[in-house]
């Protein structure tokens, strides 16, 4: 059993390493592929000791949430419409409900979550910017000082990797 978690553990570093949403910003910028890409901005991450701030990026869960919200909002407001008007197409008309406001707000939602992974590979790309502000050096600060609590995607532990 243990065999077979560490081998996935493997297999997913390998897939973060070679592909991660990262990239797009490069490839957006340089047009470069999407595994070179990757492979770039992580270093980028590393040289800068960004790595634990990008780590605990909550911004995808926060987009997706907002989708599920936004999704419930609509089954709520189309139900109660349907059950009184065409009580027969509730089910249906809710599922479709569900899935069109989901997808309208992560749509939305795009733009934000592409602004702050925009944000953080530029900083990487060129920290002394004058644009910049002092966040990101304070959290590193933080961090590593012990003062600031990140919960990290899960890697493969060190002991494993010798």
């Amino acid at each position: 059993m243990f065999s077979c978690a560490h081998c996935c553990l493997r297999v997913m570093e390998t897939i973060f390493r070679q592909g991660n949403g990262w990239a797009y910003v490069q490839i957006a910028a340089y047009g470069k592929d999407f595994v070179k890409a990757s492979q770039d901005t992580w270093e980028l991450f590393e040289k800068r000791e960004m790595a634990p701030i990008v780590d605990s990026d909550i911004t995808s869960a926060i987009c997706f949430l907002t989708g599920v919200c936004s999704g419930s909002i609509c089954v709520i407001v189309v139900a109660a419409w349907t059950a009184t008007v065409h009580h027969g197409y509730t089910a249906t008309l809710s599922v479709l409900a569900a899935f069109i406001g989901y997808l309208m707000t992560r749509i939305a939602m795009a733009l934000p979550q592409a602004c702050v992974s925009c944000y953080y590979v530029c900083y990487a790309e060129n920290p002394e910017n004058r644009l910049f502000d002092k966040t990101i050096p304070d959290r590193v600060n933080l961090i590593k000082s012990g003062r600031d609590v990140v919960v990290p995607t899960p890697r493969i532990p060190r002991r494993f990797t010798r």
